[in-house]
This record gives structure tokens, C-alpha cells and sequence, in this order.
């Protein structure tokens, strides 16, 4: 009778063996297939369009060398809560205040029906990044929430059609900068988007791939069921490559900011990017788009967010620091950091060749925070004396000191 135990146990033993074999061979598969899927992407770029719009990416990025300094600017219906939902505080960066608390499109519209920033002022806003010493600005056109903060004709969810103020802020902030000789640019969330069903992100109302939930093989979703592939595609076909060629044609950026692509395979990010050079060989895309361990297609690179310091960088780079710990304007989050953080991070980036884009989170009804501004205005200051050794400085040669910084 034990000696029969025994065999049964061997005989399942071996059975699962196999059967987990299997799954893993196929894991592998799927895994070599995605794999290929990206190389014949790569490929095409390394060896045609791509290489091709290579060619003038040092007429391109000139004046993005030259500026060191910009304004980055996250601004949309979550500013309006302000890290606020149904009376309670919600912690971390007000701007995901919808993947945070799980709200619904429909609620979230009803959030839209209540923004009306009638304080807004584009030219205020430019006239304070100039004032900083600013020279170039980027805001979200799009965020995550897949809300359009532009007059889109791509679907219903945007500041036109849902919201009573039914203006267009980018068309105003577009004109301002150009009034001030400031770049103008855009934040686009183009693998993120937690309205549209077919996109990443939004597990809580699609079941979809890309949240919080990990749901589908989190991470490597595309690879581990490629079968849902398809579905983020018609995404990226039928919302993002439309919006994002709507921004190139209505208002010609100088610059495009992606972010977090890891939510959708390379092959369609090199699509994206594709889609951008066919419309516009002339604007400067970051590093976040399109970027694998071996190579970036972007026009330069992106390093970590909210730095306190930064790690060794050659090439091109750009860091983003917030002036408190929230990208979006949270009414609770009072840890503003001193002028003189700003000024010795602008000096140290300046002295390593890298970029820095201080980020803004404006109000609900259209203001800068006040807080903000006395940073902004003490920022400014110092720039009115010292900005001659930021704008155009290249890295140094020597090796880093712990006492100061320098650059030519």
C-alpha cells in the first residue's frame, strides 16, 4: 500500500514537472517573440527614417543646449482638488489623483464640469518664467488621466467640450512664450491613460494591463499575452498619434516630453517617434519616448525625477525638480525647498552639461501657488546677476570638487 503511494506521488510529481516545463518553454517563446518583435523595430529605425532624422539633430537641439534653464508645468483637472478627494487629504502627487482613489471616467467628467480657472493668465505665466530666467516651457498637454488640456477634435475628453471655461490654454501660453523669446513645449502621456478602454493603465474600470494591480503579467503584459497587444495599438492609433499630430500641426512646439514608455512595448514607442519625425523633423523629443538598454532615440536624455544631487551623465541630459514633493498643485504638501537648493542645482547641472527644468503646479483656478512664486522670484535674482555663466555653458573637463562647481 505505501509502495503505491509512493507511486502515485512520483507519477504527479513528474506530471507537474512536465506541464511546468511546457509553461515555461512557452513563457520563453512569447518572450523571444517580443523580442523579435522589437529588433525588426529597431532595425528599421537604425537603418532608415530614423538615422535619416538624425541628421540635422544638432541644428535641432541648439537652442535647448543653450537655454540650461526652462519651466516645467503640470496643470489639469486634478489641480482643482488639489490633493483632495470627497473631503479626504490623498498623499503623493496630486496629478494621479484618479489612479489613486479609482475614479471613474464618469466621475472624473464630473470633476471636469467644475474647472474653470478664470484667474488663468498666460501671459503672467510667461512673464514669470521669463522673469526666473527661464527659457523654455514645457506643460502637460496630457497627463495620465488621458484628459486633453488643448482644443483636441480627437473624442470628448478635453478642456473644450467638458469643462464651463471652454478656452484654450495652449493656444494662450503658445503666444505668450513666443511674446517673451521663450521655447515653447509639450508634456503628451502617450502610453498612460486611464479613460480610454484600450490603454494601459486603468485596472479598476477596464481590467486592463499596466496598473497598480499587475494584472495581465504586469510589466511585461505585451510579451507574457501579446493577444491583448492589439488593443493598446488601436490605442495608440486611433488617440495618441492623432493627438499628439494635432499638437504638431495647431500650435508647432519646439519640444516634446514623454514619459513612463515602459507601459507599452518598444516597437510602439519607435512607431510613435516614427509618427513625430513624418510630421515634424524639427522638434526636439526627450529621452523617455523611445529608449532601450543599448540605445536612445531620443534628442537627449532624461535622469531621475525630483533630484536632490545628480549621478554621472555624459551627453545631453535634463533633470526635473519639483519645488515641493508633487508634480500637480497639492494644497497640503507645504515642503517648498529654499531658492538656494534651485540655485545650486541650476549651477551644478550648468557645470555637467545637463539641463534643468524646475516644475510648477499651478491652482485649480489658474494661478501660480504663492509659494511658487517667491522661489520663481528669488530664482529670478539670482539669474539677473549670474545668469551669463548658466546660458550656453558646456561641462567641464575637470574632475568634480567637493567645495564648488565651474563650467565654460
Amino acid at each position: 500500500m505505501i509502495r503505491k503511494q509512493y507511486l502515485i506521488l512520483i507519477i504527479c510529481l513528474v506530471s507537474l514537472s512536465v506541464f511546468s516545463q511546457t509553461n515555461g518553454d512557452e513563457d520563453k517563446e512569447m518572450f523571444n517573440r517580443g523580442k523579435e518583435r522589437d529588433k525588426q523595430a529597431i532595425d528599421e529605425a537604425v537603418n532608415g527614417w530614423w538615422k535619416e532624422s538624425m541628421r540635422n539633430h544638432d541644428e535641432r537641439i541648439q537652442w535647448w543646449q543653450q537655454a540650461r534653464f526652462g519651466m516645467f508645468i503640470h496643470w489639469g483637472i486634478y489641480s482643482l482638488p488639489g490633493g483632495e478627494w470627497k473631503g479626504k487629504k490623498v498623499d503623493g502627487y496630486a496629478e494621479h489623483l484618479m489612479r489613486k482613489e479609482k475614479i471613474t471616467r464618469a466621475d472624473y467628467l464630473q470633476l471636469a464640469h467644475q474647472f474653470n480657472p478664470v484667474l488663468f493668465d498666460a501671459d503672467a505665466w510667461a512673464r514669470q518664467a521669463k522673469e526666473a530666467g527661464m527659457k523654455y516651457m514645457i506643460i502637460t498637454s496630457k497627463h495620465h488621466d488621458g484628459f486633453a488640456m488643448f482644443d483636441s477634435k480627437i473624442g470628448d475628453f478635453n478642456i473644450m467640450q467638458q469643462t464651463p471655461w471652454k478656452r484654450d490654454p495652449m493656444a494662450a501660453l503658445s503666444a505668450a512664450c513666443h511674446k517673451y523669446g521663450i521655447k515653447f513645449g509639450f508634456y503628451y502621456s502617450h502610453a498612460f491613460d486611464w479613460e480610454h478602454p484600450d490603454a494601459p493603465g486603468n485596472d479598476w474600470e477596464y481590467n486592463n494591463p499596466g496598473g497598480d494591480k499587475g494584472l495581465h503579467g504586469a510589466v511585461n503584459w505585451f510579451n507574457i499575452h501579446p493577444e491583448l497587444l492589439p488593443k493598446a495599438q488601436k490605442y495608440v492609433d486611433e488617440k495618441t498619434i492623432p493627438q499628439i499630430k494635432e499638437l504638431l500641426a495647431k500650435y508647432h512646439p519646439d519640444i516634446l516630453w514623454f514619459d513612463t514608455p515602459s507601459k507599452l512595448p518598444l516597437s510602439e514607442n519607435i512607431r510613435i517617434l516614427k509618427a513625430i519625425r513624418e510630421a515634424d523633423k524639427n522638434v526636439v523629443v526627450n529621452g523617455r519616448l523611445a529608449r532601450s538598454a543599448e540605445i536612445s532615440f531620443g534628442d537627449y536624455k532624461n535622469t531621475a525625477d525630483r533630484p536632490l544631487e545628480f549621478f554621472p551623465v555624459t551627453g545631453d541630459w535634463e533633470a526635473i525638480p519639483t519645488t515641493n514633493e508633487s508634480y500637480g498643485y497639492h494644497k497640503f504638501d507645504n515642503s517648498h525647498k529654499p531658492v538656494r537648493d534651485f540655485v545650486h542645482l541650476l549651477a551644478k547641472s550648468a557645470s555637467r552639461g545637463g539641463n534643468l527644468l524646475v516644475n510648477i503646479g499651478p491652482k485649480g483656478d489658474g494661478v501660480f501657488d504663492s509659494k511658487d512664486q517667491v522661489i520663481l522670484k528669488g530664482i529670478g535674482a539670482w539669474m539677473k546677476i549670474n545668469g551669463e555663466s548658466i546660458y550656453g555653458s558646456v561641462a567641464s573637463p575637470l574632475p568634480l570638487q567637493s567645495w564648488d562647481v565651474y563650467q565654460r
